[in-house]
């Protein structure tokens, strides 16, 4: 779908690495968020990791989005969370994205199913339960979003990408390792997972600075 693009839109030609050139011109003019078109890449693509979209994402400080199609106002995000900063990052961002209105799904997928008790897993659901209720009240939401925490158990990517069908989300949301040393090197399992096979439009956050988990 083509869009008319407002008068003081700008546009740069720039010679590069495509990964290099995007994470260093959206650093550099304080960018909100890089937006990319998702395509699919076959496996000796992915072997050589020549995925524009993962690479940036490994190193970018600004969220991205990969999408493959017009999303316009999303209206129901999924955002797949471990309560860990960079993924706390990707509920604020999801959260602008949503607006003043629309269902904001916070999921946990327990990975601990099937190996503790009852009630040992009964408590690691209310102890995220808890968690996100306190990041839900630090977003200020307007009162025309719904913010849900959900605890599933699974294996994480099918999860979310399961969930995301069932609640018909315009879009899914993660966090990423980071961008230092060698997290530099992986984006992390589940998010790469997402952006490689979810037919649905994905946002990779990274951690910001000074932004950090809620603590028990």
């Amino acid at each position: 779908r083509m869009i008319e693009a407002p008068a003081d839109w700008t546009h740069d030609v720039v010679v590069g690495k495509a990964p290099d050139v995007l994470t260093e011109v959206a650093e550099s003019r304080g960018a909100d968020l890089l937006v990319l078109g998702l395509r699919s890449h076959g496996m000796v693509d992915r072997a050589l990791g020549d995925e524009t979209s993962i690479q940036v994402m490994r190193s970018s400080v600004v969220p991205v989005l990969a999408t493959d199609q017009y999303i316009g106002n999303p209206s129901v995000i999924v955002v797949a969370t471990d309560c860990t900063a960079s993924s706390n990052r990707a509920v604020c961002a999801a959260a602008e994205l949503l607006g003043t209105s629309g269902t904001l799904f916070l999921v946990y997928v327990d990975p601990s199913a099937g190996v503790l008790s009852t009630a040992d897993e009964m408590l690691v659901a209310d102890g995220v339960a808890s968690r996100f209720r306190r990041l839900i009240a630090c977003l200020r939401l307007s009162s025309q979003v719904t913010a849900e925490p959900i605890v599933l158990t699974g294996q994480t990517v099918n999860v979310i990408e399961d969930f995301a069908n069932q609640v018909d989300a315009d879009l899914i949301a993660a966090g990423s390792r980071g961008r230092g040393g060698l997290e530099r090197l992986f984006l992390g399992s589940v998010s790469t997972g997402l952006v490689r096979d979810c037919r649905r439009p994905v946002l990779i956050a990274p951690a910001a600075v000074g932004l950090v988990a809620p603590k028990n």
